[in-house]
């Protein structure tokens, strides 16, 4: 096996190790089988008359169920700040409304299958008999929290899509040390893979990637980059602004602000702006875009309508714009020549524990004597900060100016190990 952008591979097993159940993909699987709407489904090909009433009641149910988790998980007072995932610490707090109903269904399926015509059409019915069973496990398995014992830690949340009233309610579960896994199924004997990213090394050295996956026993081996950092590449690390944590005071809006002007008008525009919130990330493009056009400079915001491909044509095709991006940004994005010659960092990229599987992997750490910060919060910060410096250089031809707008790089005594990872290039302090 080969996995690429392999800093990703930890985060991809945490959401399909256990694969989640949601309240849409219930749905999406009960319209496959019978859709009264549009009279379409795979029941018509069978003599099923009897088992539409079960997929209509399934259905309800379902929206029933999910509805239920909602309120029992998610309605909080007004004066709290909302959220989208909610951590699950004990058993049996409720009951699988669905599992009688789904059980019926699957008998009923199972009959079906002397009406096939041939395997095709029995192989379909088949799925839907394995994959209503799964569900059913998935639920009753998360209610019990069947997996966790001494051996094994695993986290439990329950995650809304968005907070919209019509959003997606899922059941999540991940095991919160995945390194077993992978030496069990990934780095066992005689099995072949290869991991290649750009930053999967910490100190020049890949120990850190290697204890989190089980690959303690795997060869490395690094290359060295085919750029000119020195040549192309210009640092600034900027000590006159507020620490992060008082981002909601108007002295740092002030001077975020205030230097994100500035080494906008130093490039002219051109500008990947990477934020970590987006709450200040819109507070700030309100408050700059008209400054921005009168400098004849469009900016482009994520979350503005505009998908994540569409901006970054339009940020490709004007030369002289500005995007504005959250996490997806920081990984992933290749926009070689001119129009991206100034990549500003506005925050220090450290992960904010309120996430189930970021606290359950923090307490973990403590939990066996190590030192949460800096055996995971740091190590993984730095490693995004590597991924999100990586956007500016995509060719030998390019050049342009980093800028960070975080004090805590200069003034924190861990601050040297952001600028350590960096490759070698020309720095200055403002």
């Amino acid at each position: 096996m080969i996995f690429d952008e392999a800093q990703t591979i930890e985060n991809v097993a945490t959401e399909n190790i256990i694969p989640a159940v949601s309240r849409e993909m219930i749905k999406y699987n009960l319209l496959r089988l019978y859709n009264d709407k549009k009279k379409k489904g795979l029941l018509l090909k069978y003599p099923a008359l009897h088992v539409l009433p079960i997929v209509q009641n399934l259905i309800d149910l379902n929206s029933h169920f999910f509805g239920n988790l909602k309120k029992m998980f998610f309605d909080i007072p007004s004066d709290k700040t909302p959220k989208l995932t909610v951590r699950v610490y004990e058993k049996n707090l409720f009951k699988n409304l669905l599992k009688d109903e789904i059980s019926n269904l699957i008998n009923s399926l199972r009959a079906l299958k002397q009406y096939s015509k041939d395997d095709l059409e029995e192989n379909q019915l088949q799925d839907f008999i394995l994959r209503f069973s799964e569900i059913n496990n998935l639920i009753d398995n998360f209610i019990i929290q069947k997996n966790n014992d001494d051996n094994n830690k695993f986290v439990y949340w329950v995650e809304m899509s968005s907070l919209k009233p019509s959003s997606n309610i899922s059941l999540c579960v991940s095991p919160v040390d995945l390194s077993e896994y992978f030496r069990e199924y990934i780095f066992k004997h005689e099995n072949t893979c290869i991991l290649t990213s750009a930053t999967l090394t910490l100190n020049n050295n890949f120990d850190y990637y290697k204890t989190r996956l089980g690959a303690e026993g795997s060869s490395d081996l690094q290359l060295s980059s085919p750029f000119d950092f020195y040549r192309q590449v210009k640092v600034y690390a900027v000590k006159d602004i507020p620490d992060p944590k008082s981002e909601q005071s108007i002295n740092y809006v002030d001077k975020l602000k205030f230097w994100l002007l500035h080494f906008i008008d130093l490039t002219g525009g051109k500008a990947l702006v990477l934020f970590t919130n987006s709450v200040l990330m819109k507070k700030i493009a309100d408050e700059l875009k008209d400054d921005l056009m009168r400098k004849n400079i469009n900016l482009f915001v994520q979350g503005d309508g505009n998908s994540r491909k569409n901006l970054l044509k339009k940020f490709k095709k004007d030369i002289n714009s500005v995007l504005f991006g959250l996490d997806s940004f920081w990984l992933g994005v290749d926009v070689p020549g001119e129009s991206l010659s100034n990549l500003i960092i506005t925050k220090l990229p450290f992960q904010v524990p309120d996430h189930p599987v970021i606290q359950a992997r923090l307490e973990f750490i403590e939990e066996r004597g190590g030192n949460s910060f800096m055996d995971y919060s740091l190590p993984e910060a730095v490693l995004k900060f590597r991924q999100g410096f990586g956007r500016l250089i995509r060719n030998k031809s390019d050049e342009g100016i980093i800028v960070v707008l975080d004090s805590r790089i200069i003034t924190k005594s861990y601050g040297r190990y952001f600028i350590s990872s960096l490759e070698e290039c020309k720095i200055e302090i403002y």
